[in-house]
């Protein structure tokens, strides 16, 4: 709020007015009942973005970049999916401070991201590779058998595709065989495969973009509590997100579409506001990627802050409306 002074007062308010709109939905809401979710991820989300903003119109100082570290940190290390969100905003400070503070904090960003990873629950780390190798990469592949081989696995492992980690017999419950899966197949590994298969990738991404990423409730997340008398996973209607369901659910094609648009408009017009919301693109298409290429169950609940992500991209284009309306009128 206060980096949007300096814009103009319809600038201000447009913002207040865009984020406290699309955000207050019970769709959103509905996630900060539990840091089992991403109730974390999505505050330091918010958080992050509104200190970028500040860096970027009001110029450096310790309390800002302090504010931004605070955000920035809270939002990697709540989850490893959420890790790769360092590199984009470390190339962003770079490029709005071009310092060495700017430089330091990268450098914090991209430590804690490795951290995240890597203090991760073992557990944490095998079952979504699980998921994927066997319950979305295998069951539809041609060879399963060399498709394993080339994840680093043998055929003896063949007797478990089509299973996900939950399952009654899933062998995720034995920590010895989720630290093999982790050594057989690190992010490395996966992201060779995804190199040398890349219409698999592609084929991916379009299925998840066309079946789950118009989602952004997923049914198993309620909103009321046990003592409301409704039935359990009872969804309280959300006012924006419902029609952005039935819009998505409709013409998918419309998201990926949207966010090159602005990212395009974003390139052209060349300003450091528009530098923050290219790196929100940026990391729109980091998370989707993740939630859809590394994890084979849950994605409509991983791809939340894509979801959160896409609504702020809104809010940027919500008050550059206001601003151009707001210069248009006070130069007549």
């Amino acid at each position: 709020m206060c980096s949007s002074d300096l814009l103009g007062s319809a600038v201000q308010i447009a913002a207040a007015l865009g984020i406290g709109f699309l955000f207050g939905d019970a769709a959103y809401l509905g996630y900060c009942n539990s840091f089992y979710t991403d109730a974390a991820a999505l505050t330091g989300l918010l958080l992050t973005i509104a200190a970028l903003l500040d860096l970027a119109i009001r110029g450096p100082s310790p309390w800002r970049l302090g504010g931004f570290l605070c955000g920035a940190l809270l939002l990697i290390l709540s989850k490893p999916q959420h890790a790769a969100l360092a590199l984009p905003m470390a190339v962003l400070l770079l490029l709005l401070l071009q310092s060495r503070a700017a430089l330091v904090c990268g450098a914090v960003l991209l430590g804690a991201a490795a951290v995240s990873v890597r203090v991760s629950p073992v557990s944490s780390q095998a079952e979504p590779i699980f998921n994927l190798v066997f319950y979305k990469l295998t069951p539809h592949s041609a060879d399963a058998a060399r498709d394993l081989a080339a994840l680093g696995m043998g055929p003896y492992q063949l007797r478990y595709v089509g299973m996900h980690a939950y399952l009654p017999g899933a062998p995720t419950t034995s920590l010895d065989f989720d630290q093999d899966l982790v050594r057989w197949t690190p992010t490395a590994r996966v992201l060779r495969f995804y190199a040398s298969h890349p219409a698999r990738a592609v084929a991916i991404l379009r299925q998840e973009l066309n079946r789950n990423a118009a989602l952004i409730q997923p049914a198993e997340l309620g909103n009321y509590t046990e003592d409301s008398g409704r039935a359990p996973q009872t969804q309280a209607p959300g006012y924006w997100t419902a029609r952005e369901t039935r819009l998505f659910g409709r013409a998918p094609w419309l998201l990926p579409a949207w966010l090159g648009v602005l990212g395009i408009a974003c390139l052209l017009v060349r300003s450091k506001p528009a530098w923050v919301c290219l790196t929100l693109i940026a990391m729109a298409g980091i998370e989707f990627a993740i939630a859809t290429l590394m994890d084979g169950l849950d994605t409509p609940r991983h791809l939340l802050l894509f979801h959160a992500l896409v609504e702020l991209t809104y809010c940027f284009a919500l008050t550059a409306a206001a601003r151009a309306i707001y210069r248009s009128r006070s130069s007549s």
